[in-house]
């Protein structure tokens, strides 16, 4: 009986953590803790001891957690380094769960893929209401005199649509979705038209978060998906309407939205070498100057890196030594996972984040799991332009969905 009620008690919190994910961060933290609980309670830890082929998959998972807490021991930032573990706890918990735990049915684990569908969609209403209250009551504001400062069609661009939350991660999150709609399609939704809709909301929404990262993978989904539409469903005319609204869509942003064009100005300026890097407070031009002091700091901490909770120091000695100053100032991260672990953890840390995720890739990828194949490629873009590991919104995702996926096709693949 207590079997029968941890395990409803998991997917129904697996329910619930898919749908929050993207609406309200703050209240991710309870729901794990409550399934960590529902976990203890239910005695499934005795399930990792017995002989299972994917065992070795949980050593991998959680091995980049374990060597974080042995980056505790020759730390000297101990209260920086305890922070840092505490963040990635994740990493620990949902693989100790869901390899542990009784696997969800595929009924069960559409499910779960679907309450983060209509977590985006309710979240794509919440975004766009907001931003249209601020558009109207600043120009109404302004029209009775008020010296509100008036952002225009900017209020629906980046950091202003996206509250509560970094654009960069809710584009990865509406992602995930438009990959989940697309892999299962009639079992999420049945009309066809409504399904086009959804992928326009979801689409124009991560375009409108200014997400660079966000945009790319966008776009290889895109080509994927219309790829699929041409090749395999001959559906030739859905893949014209869907690439001429994406161009009008793209074009109209560019013209009629300053923010959105400032931001592709800038960042090919940035990549073509027509701006001082180390001075410009863009944000391309500001990742390629952080990247070239964080090789710096590698060099010299090659091997075992700087310890888990003195990156911070040994990036912002590097940022005054460089004249960094929007660094310096900002605190700012590497904003690249791989570059950030390296400094922490030296190459031990580096092959261990990467092997973690390209082992999976590779055993995905032999077994034709293609939404699994689309989570990690979609994780390991992302990762290369932000540090998404080192925060809660990064963490609890990844270690969700990657054991989530993960453990559900092992069950016959693995």
């Amino acid at each position: 009986m207590r079997a029968q009620i941890t395990t409803r008690v998991n997917y129904n919190l697996a329910l619930l953590l898919a749908f929050l994910l993207p609406i309200w961060p703050r209240l991710i933290p309870f729901v794990v803790a409550a399934q960590t609980l529902n976990w203890a309670i239910s005695g499934n830890i005795v399930n990792l001891f017995k002989t299972n082929s994917s065992h070795k998959y949980f050593l991998l998972f959680i091995s980049l957690y374990v060597l974080y807490l042995v980056g505790l021991l020759f730390t000297e930032n101990m209260d920086s380094g305890l922070q840092l573990v505490t963040t990635k706890l994740s990493l620990l918990v949902f693989p100790l769960i869901y390899f542990s735990s009784p696997v969800f049915n595929t009924d069960q684990f559409k499910k779960i893929l679907k309450a983060l569908v209509f977590g985006c969609l309710v979240t794509a209403f919440i975004c766009v209401s907001q931003s249209t209250y601020n558009y109207f009551s600043t120009k109404y504001a302004i029209a009775h005199g008020s010296n509100d400062w008036d952002f225009g069609i900017n209020w629906f661009l980046k950091d202003r649509i996206s509250i509560w939350m970094h654009p960069s991660y809710r584009a990865m999150y509406f992602l995930m979705a438009l990959m989940g709609l697309n892999y299962y399609q009639d079992d999420f939704v049945k009309s066809i038209g409504w399904r086009f809709f959804i992928y326009f909301i979801l689409s124009f929404l991560i375009v409108l978060f200014g997400s660079k990262a966000g945009i790319i993978s966008l776009l290889l989904f895109g080509l994927f998906a219309g790829w699929q539409l041409v090749f395999k469903e001959k559906k030739v005319k859905q893949v014209v309407i869907g690439t001429a609204a994406s161009l009008l869509i793209f074009f109209s942003l560019y013209i009629f939205a300053p923010q959105f064009a400032l931001r592709i100005n800038d960042a090919w300026k940035a990549v073509s070498g027509n701006v001082d890097v180390k001075k410009s407070d863009e944000s391309t031009a500001a990742r390629m100057s952080i990247w070239s002091a964080s090789k710096i700091v590698i060099g010299k901490n090659i091997l075992f890196g700087v310890g888990t909770g003195d990156v911070e120091i040994a990036l912002l000695k590097e940022y005054e030594k460089e004249g960094m100053k929007t660094a310096y100032d900002e605190k700012l991260n590497t904003h690249n996972q791989y570059l950030q672990t390296t400094i922490a953890l030296g190459m031990v840390g580096f092959i261990i984040l990467v092997l973690s995720l390209l082992a999976p890739l590779v055993q995905a990828i032999k077994n034709r799991n293609q939404l699994y194949v689309f989570f990690l490629l979609l994780f390991i873009i992302n990762i290369l332009v932000e540090s998404m590991l080192e925060t809660q919104a990064g963490v609890i995702f990844f270690a969700f969905f990657n054991s989530l996926i993960f453990t559900q096709y092992s069950k016959e693949k693995i």
